[in-house]
């Protein structure tokens, strides 16, 4: 294996993601949903319980209310350029991470060498991040090297802040999985 530099890992962390994506992700404070994406920005995205909770198609974003309900109480029409989460936890790990010129000073620099190891029985990239003055401890991100989904955010000492626990990248997805049913 050769060595894979900070500049590649910048690269691959702060392109679009090209392939669509199903997966389980879950969150450090209980959060669990199942997630599907298809480029560029359609979303399906339900609880662990099925229930849908955010959908963006062409027409727009629709949030449905955490308590649940078969109507959204919320919906947004499609902007152009605008990334709308809909305030789920997916949608962290597969927005592109500007790192070379970041925005912020949110996890961007590297406390050292990119690793290569296996995540998900995916090749993947990982690096550890130092944080900013007002966090208390860095942060290791792990990239899947085929699709550049981010599939972990992990403490300094592996544990899992947020990750996918399951995923499928490239597979088709079918048109009626965005429609408000």
């Amino acid at each position: 294996m050769s060595a894979v530099s900070w500049e590649d890992f910048a690269r691959l962390a702060g392109a679009p993601v090209t392939m669509t994506l199903r997966g389980r992700v879950e969150s450090s404070d209980g959060v669990t949903e199942r997630m599907t994406f298809v480029p560029p920005d359609n979303w399906r995205i339900e609880d662990d319980r099925g229930r849908l909770r955010y959908l963006a198609n062409d027409t727009g974003h629709y949030q449905w209310p955490e308590a649940g309900g078969d109507e959204p109480a919320c919906f947004q029409p499609r902007r152009p350029g605008f990334w709308h989460s809909g305030g789920s936890i997916s949608t962290d790990l597969v927005r592109p991470r500007e790192l070379t010129d970041p925005r912020d000073d949110d996890f961007t620099r590297p406390a050292g060498p990119v690793e290569q190891v296996t995540v998900l029985g995916r090749p993947a990239w990982q690096v550890l991040l130092l944080p900013p003055p007002r966090k208390p401890q860095p942060v290791w991100q792990v990239l899947d090297v085929e699709s550049g989904v981010i599939l972990a955010y992990r403490s300094p000492d592996g544990v899992p802040l947020l990750a996918f626990t399951e995923l499928v990248a490239g597979a088709p997805v079918p048109p009626e999985t965005f429609t408000t049913r």
